[in-house]
């Protein structure tokens, strides 16, 4: 994880009574995620996926895992503006609330590479930028933690697909940037990155075909 808060480190963050919002959280990393967080005690979890039948089967898996009404899926593509929005205050309403945020919604494809672009960088800002109006505490809400999913790729790019390594250059930049501490004093919001190596997903499926 990349942040410029060194100091949070020694401190044990308390999942209980947290709700989690996680793009992208239907399946590979971001379920996996979903499940780790219920496993160490959040309180509930919004999955936003632009895959319906994924999203509503992810759902059903954590709920029947963890207990019914843990976790809730909203339809919504993270390149419309609109929809993200609107399943943000769904969201909101739904939980009475919001404290952490997953940017976890990622493609790869360098053939159809403005859609990645929309998927991968458009998408990740506009859901930090909806985290930030949600749970800033300079605008009334009572602060929280945005984590974006970058890769080890946005860290040493891989020539073979240039854009999605480019993409994820943005998301660690992104992260930086607003991880400063200038942010973080009037937004009480923690900013992390994550670059995970290579992970079976069916997002490799897709950079190698």
């Amino acid at each position: 994880a990349i942040t410029n808060h060194n100091s949070f480190a020694d401190k044990v963050y308390d999942l209980q009574d947290k709700i989690v919002l996680i793009t992208g959280g239907s399946r590979g990393i971001g379920f996996s995620m979903a499940t780790e967080l219920l496993r160490n005690g959040i309180k509930g979890i919004t999955l936003v996926n632009v895959n319906i039948k994924n999203g509503q089967k992810a759902a059903k898996e954590l709920n029947k895992k963890f207990g019914h009404g843990k976790a809730i899926f909203i339809p919504a593509d993270v390149r419309n503006s609109e929809q993200l929005e609107n399943a943000y205050k769904i969201s909101y309403t739904y939980w009475k609330g919001l404290d952490i945020v997953i940017n976890n919604a990622g493609i790869a494809d360098e053939v159809n590479w403005k859609k990645m672009i929309d998927v991968n960088i458009v998408g990740v800002l506009q859901s930090t930028f909806l985290g930030f109006k949600y749970m800033s505490k300079g605008r009334g809400g009572q602060g929280g933690v945005i984590i974006n999913t970058a890769s080890f790729l946005g860290i040493d790019p891989f020539s073979y697909i240039p854009i999605y390594s480019a993409s994820k250059h943005f998301v660690i930049g992104l992260g930086r940037a607003l991880g400063d501490k200038t942010y973080y004093d009037y937004n009480q919001i923690r900013v992390l990155t994550l670059c995970p190596g290579f992970t079976q997903t069916d997002i490799v499926e897709s950079a190698i075909n």
